[in-house]
């Protein structure tokens, strides 16, 4: 005689074929706890016991102070570790007219945006930042008209080193420069230990906006191929340490841009290894390492950095406050080139230093970045459900643990460039493959974002699976 199933067990496979079936679909929340006993008419306790058993399976999340919300299924993904091919030749850094062209589009309203990773309104605390902002500019009014320290408020500077010292990176707030932004805080960094015509090593794809500052810096690099799953090669980046005359490197090691690669810490250390053995600076740029799915914040090569040879970057553009433009840079034990280059330098908006400073201490900001985690991993969930649904069973893509973007490959039959040609006349835009590269590579991929969800970007990705079809069809 069979023997019966618990009843936790069946409630859990009753919930478990609706979600398969789309009665429930991902991003949907289930009834509460609550509402499910009394649905079912069993205990309380049956029904935690139910949830956790479709947690374990990945069908299911709890949000804090939310509930229980539906997974996408990680069995079913199409994920994969794919390690680009080596091409270890010095190229200027030269951006082309697609990239100028993707960048006005990346700003024009009346587009649907798929490849944007800026921080929408309606994700952001404005109110409290608002009034924060209000606060601060009558209680230091004579220091946000007046000039003041290069360096940048103290206040912000000791916020900062507390949150580093969290992750095991013990930092003096001294050690730690404001600047306008990530990008600025890069561009001051290569512009105070490298000249023009200097080479840099790159994680290949590039992040664009960085490719845009080495052609305004004149600077040459050579691009090192990275996998999907644990960012640069590190094999042919030692192969380029040795046979150049590198002056730095540049990475994303927390969830790259474009990639969403995330880092093992053992990798990373071995990579400052790596640059401490060759005695060169490596600019870690950490603006999305406060973007993580999992429990635990990814973290920094700057824990391993014995000698002190990582320049750390990154700011609150990403997590909290696009608009006020405040980042920051730790430059390691090239601080006297860097301080020596920035005491020339303009200081950051002060109003917005001293508002972050608040927001730091009293507004809740650890708070604030759970819920906003959540959403992203929530609209990446939905994103990849649709890609699923929409796009042809050839398409191949990573599933960040992190950050904003999502990468995709298709066959070599498709051109990611005619894709965002024929999407403009839809007005939809994304950032097509070889906007992140100086190579002829990438024709085949482009690079989504999970900042925004809406009935208008599930329509947009819909349009986009259907031009990408004709394409296949041609």
């Amino acid at each position: 005689m069979e023997k019966k199933k618990p009843l936790y067990i069946t409630i859990a496979d009753d919930i478990a074929m609706q979600i398969d079936k789309g009665i429930y679909r991902v991003g949907d929340k289930l009834p509460s706890i609550r509402q499910m006993s009394q649905i079912s008419k069993v205990s309380i306790n049956t029904i935690k016991e139910a949830y956790f058993r479709l947690e374990n399976k990945q069908l299911i999340s709890p949000r804090p102070q939310s509930g229980y919300f539906v997974k996408f299924n990680h069995s079913h993904k199409y994920s994969y570790n794919k390690k680009y091919e080596n091409d270890t030749n010095i190229k200027e850094a030269i951006t082309t007219d697609l990239f100028h062209e993707v960048h006005r589009d990346y700003y024009n309203k009346e587009f649907v945006q798929l490849g944007c990773t800026h921080l929408y309104p309606d994700l952001l605390p404005i109110k409290k930042l608002n009034n924060i902002l209000s606060s601060q500019l009558k209680l230091h009014s004579e220091e946000c008209v007046s000039s003041t320290d290069y360096q940048g408020v103290e206040r912000l500077r000791v916020q900062i080193a507390k949150r580093y010292a969290q992750i095991g990176c013990f930092i003096e707030p001294d050690d730690i420069y404001i600047t306008s932004g990530c990008i600025e805080a890069l561009m001051f960094a290569l512009m105070s230990i490298c000249k023009q015509g200097d080479t840099i090593a790159v994680e290949h794809p590039v992040f664009p906006g960085s490719l845009h500052i080495w052609e305004k810096l004149g600077l040459n690099i050579i691009e090192v191929p990275s996998s999907l799953d644990t960012g640069i090669c590190l094999d042919t980046l030692e192969f380029v340490l040795q046979n150049n005359d590198i002056k730095a490197c540049y990475v994303i090691p927390n969830f790259n841009n474009p990639l969403g690669s995330l880092m093992p810490e053992n990798k990373k250390k071995r990579l400052v290894d790596l640059v401490e053995k060759y005695d060169i600076p490596i600019i870690e740029d950490d603006v999305f390492g406060d973007l993580y799915f999992n429990q635990e914040r990814p973290g920094l090569l700057q824990c391993f950095s014995k000698e002190k040879n990582v320049i750390s970057i990154s700011s609150f553009s990403k997590t909290l406050a696009p608009g006020y433009r405040v980042g920051w840079i730790v430059p390691g034990k090239y601080k006297k080139e860097y301080d020596r280059f920035k005491i020339c330098m303009p200081s950051t908006n002060m109003a917005s230093q001293f508002a972050i400073s608040e927001f730091l201490e009293n507004g809740g900001f650890d708070r604030y970045l759970r819920g906003l985690r959540h959403k992203f991993i929530n609209n990446l969930e939905l994103m990849i459900n649709a890609i699923n649904k929409y796009f042809p069973s050839e398409t191949r893509f990573n599933y960040p643990e992190g950050g904003c973007s999502i990468w995709l490959d298709l066959p070599e039959w498709f051109d990611s460039v005619k894709l965002y040609l024929a999407a403009k006349t839809y007005k939809i835009t994304f950032i097509p493959g070889p906007v992140f590269t100086t190579t002829t590579k990438f024709r085949n991929s482009f690079r989504l974002s999970v900042t925004k969800w809406s009935e208008d970007v599930e329509n947009a990705i819909k349009i986009l699976g259907n031009l990408i079809y004709k394409q296949k069809k041609l």
